[in-house]
């Protein structure tokens, strides 16, 4: 009697499950770079109840570089289209596709389409933010800091990055150093895979591979024209140690850009997409305050 009780609960509320659903517009399918289209593809998530132009997120998922894909963020574009914003939802080439720079061409590429497309879909280009989640934490901040975004808009069919000036970036648990010490040897292995696929993932880490790692750092081109940021982090993050957030607030901090640094007691890595409770919905809460201090 009980069971058939709760079948009879679901089955009243599921129109409402559903009405609740549908208020949300489908996102808008395309591509910042046909020549492959099911690797440099975007979700676009416009709002329903808000007037243009909309304050837009770019948004970088993780995995890696080795993983991932425009479904494994699509909770949190539909939790910032709810509230309002607009979505852009991207994917990059990985690891097993391309190496590097592929991931961050691929990133400067879809921030280049965001430019040209603003006007077509009410982006308004003065509230830009970019978030992004462990790797996509890093392609996040080397977007907001690279001196020389040019350089990487080579081949991309809008190479034009006019007009774009981010209002601020969130990163969760990002990859920042992949030479810590405290990050090895995952920072390595990463490495490793981001320079030469994942067959070389457990391959052992050269001096020159950590050459070429500290080349890359996220931390190498912060100054102070970055936008805000802020830093989200589990304390028991098992893959990304929360250090790593450390790095990047003392380093935006120091050059005076405003910076800070949430860590959540318990948590542990991969926590963006899971926004109904727990870590996930307190991070939510503490983006969505950022971006609207930011907006004030």
């Amino acid at each position: 009697m009980r069971r058939l009780h709760l079948w009879l609960m679901l089955l009243l509320l599921l129109p409402s499950i559903a009405q609740a659903q549908s208020q949300l517009p489908p996102p808008v399918r395309t591509t910042y770079d046909d020549d492959l289209p099911m690797q440099q593809a975007l979700n676009l998530y416009l709002p329903e109840q808000a007037a243009p132009p909309y304050p837009t997120i770019l948004m970088i998922h993780g995995g890696g570089f080795l993983d991932g894909s425009l479904l494994t963020l699509s909770p949190l574009a539909r939790a910032f289209q709810r509230e309002g914003y607009a979505v852009v939802n991207i994917t990059h080439r990985l690891a097993g596709q391309a190496v590097y720079p592929a991931p961050v061409e691929d990133a400067f590429c879809a921030l280049a389409w965001v430019a040209v497309n603003a006007a077509a879909f009410d982006i308004d280009l003065a509230r830009l933010f970019v978030l992004g989640e462990s790797a996509g934490g890093y392609l996040a901040t080397r977007l907001a800091t690279e001196d020389t975004p040019e350089a990487y808009l080579t081949g991309c069919p809008n190479s034009t990055l006019a007009n774009v000036r981010l209002r601020g970036v969130g990163v969760y648990f990002p990859t920042i150093d992949f030479n810590a010490e405290d990050f090895q040897p995952i920072g390595g292995a990463l490495g490793n895979a981001l320079f030469a696929g994942p067959d070389a993932l457990r391959q052992p880490v050269t001096d020159e591979r950590r050459e070429q790692l500290a080349e890359i750092n996220a931390l190498n081109d912060i100054d102070a024209h970055a936008p805000p940021f802020l830093a989200i982090h589990g304390e028991r993050d098992s893959l990304v140690p929360f250090t790593q957030s450390s790095l990047l607030v003392e380093a935006l901090k120091a050059v005076d850009v405003p910076a800070n640094l949430l860590l959540i007691p318990d948590a542990d890595h991969g926590f963006a997409a899971l926004i109904a409770r727990g870590p996930g919905a307190e991070a939510l809460a503490a983006a969505l305050a950022f971006i609207r201090e930011t907006l004030n």
